[in-house]
């Protein structure tokens, strides 16, 4: 899997432009999100297999992963379970974002594709959206992302699937996007406290 580096010029195939690491076939990535404290990348693996009692269930999987300085590739620190279950195998987190709680607790915000955080038709149920919250947590040694909330995507978000979003808290704004709406949604919110969540 590569990432995309860009230089600060963005420029349409800029000289400092390049990928980081090896191109792979189909791989599941589809999110990433920055971690400033310790300057690390949390690539979001939509769905993986888990054998369970006989049974194969899906979860998302996020990796940690830190940018060699020179750029030659990166080092994978961590792999971290989403203990959140879900109903189709191609229908999973889309999209991640990082954030922390009011004592410093890491926090992933995963935003399903599917309306209710379903595949099928239930999936395609327009404006319906959720964000699930997640802490890290470890178990065994093993880092697991707990799911301990779920947020509701205000329903003027009257999106048939849900494809990324990117959250500035400096300016206390939220932006989701959907690729069959060709849309994006735009709206103020504010990160109260753990538990207490979003409130749009």
């Amino acid at each position: 899997m590569s990432l995309g580096y860009m230089d600060a010029s963005f420029s349409f195939r800029g000289v400092g432009n390049r990928l980081i690491g090896e191109k792979q076939e189909e791989s599941q990535f589809e999110g990433i999100a920055y971690v400033p404290e310790n300057d690390t990348f949390l690539l979001l693996q939509e769905s993986l297999p888990i054998e369970r009692e006989g049974e194969t269930i899906y979860k998302p999987h996020t990796i940690t992963a830190k940018i060699r300085k020179d750029l030659s590739g990166y080092d994978i620190i961590d792999r971290c379970k989403v203990d959140f279950e879900l109903t189709h195998e191609n229908k999973g987190f889309e999209a991640i974002a990082y954030t922390r709680d009011e004592n410093g607790t890491p926090l992933l915000l995963g935003m399903c594709e599917g309306n209710h955080c379903q595949g099928g038709k239930v999936g395609r149920d327009a404006g319906n959206g959720k964000i699930i919250v997640s802490k890290l947590t470890f178990v065994s040694g093993s880092c697991i992302w707990e799911p301990v909330e779920e947020i509701q995507v205000p329903r003027e978000a009257n999106f048939i699937d849900y494809s990324d979003m990117a959250i500035n808290e400096d300016i206390n704004k939220i932006a989701i996007l959907s690729q069959e709406n060709s849309a994006v949604f735009v709206r103020t919110w504010c990160f109260l406290v753990f538990l207490s969540s979003l409130e749009f």
